[in-house]
């Protein structure tokens, strides 16, 4: 009787021994991809001019992937450039592959008819805050700015911009007097400025629009030529 109450305590400890080291199994597998996204490479220049009643023939634009296929080829829509109308009109592009990682360019169009020669860049500071902005001619009628508020960091001599609100803003000379500033992504939300001029006085040349974001208040910002 002794004996048969040791050889049931010993197989209780082996049952015991092998529901402890039973191993859990799981259908659910998780499976990670690595992301790789489609690289476009524009046929032609990014930036493009022509004049008012021109005709505009977009080049169109090739992508690869170095991990995954490409599918479909690069799209793009080039009918909203209104050859007849003064303005900047982007032409986006967009491309996936396989995974559905996707990647989007933008070409931009100046319709305009300032000469080529025509050159108003340069170092602009803003009227009443001395606030720097740098203004670069892209190409025939197109400029890009680092400051489009002229916001200047606070204390400074000399007056310094705020590093926080540089950020590359693009827009358009249309004549001699007119300038655009479409919507564009910005560092805090889209931005686009209304009331945009360009004043070319004896004395002096100088920029004036009112910046339209919510990181901006409503006034005309004016900028001199420096």
């Amino acid at each position: 009787m002794k004996r048969n109450k040791i050889i049931l305590g010993i197989v209780a400890v082996l049952l015991i021994s092998v529901a402890a080291c039973k191993k859990i199994t799981t259908d659910k597998v998780s499976e990670t991809d690595v992301v790789s996204a489609p690289v476009i490479k524009l046929n032609g220049p990014q930036y493009v001019s022509i004049a008012v009643g021109g005709t505009y023939t977009d080049q169109g634009a090739t992508a690869s992937d170095t991990m995954y296929t490409v599918v479909g080829g690069v799209t793009f829509d080039a009918s909203g450039v209104d050859a007849s109308t003064p303005g900047l009109y982007p032409v986006v592009y967009k491309v996936k592959n396989n995974k559905g990682f996707e990647t989007i360019t933008t070409r931009f169009v100046a319709v305009t008819n300032v000469l080529a020669t025509e050159n108003v860049g340069g170092l602009y500071r803003r009227t009443g805050t001395s606030g720097p902005m740098n203004v670069s001619l892209v190409t025939r009628g197109i400029y890009k700015t680092d400051n489009v508020g002229g916001v200047a960091m606070a204390g400074t001599n000399p007056v310094t911009a705020n590093p926080s609100f540089l950020f590359d803003t693009y827009f358009v000379q249309i004549n001699d007097s007119t300038l655009l500033v479409p919507a564009q992504p910005w560092i805090a939300g889209e931005l686009y400025c209304t009331s945009s001029k360009l004043r070319k006085l004896p004395t002096d040349t100088t920029i004036e629009w009112v910046v339209r974001n919510s990181s901006f208040g409503t006034a005309l910002r004016v900028f001199s030529h420096q």
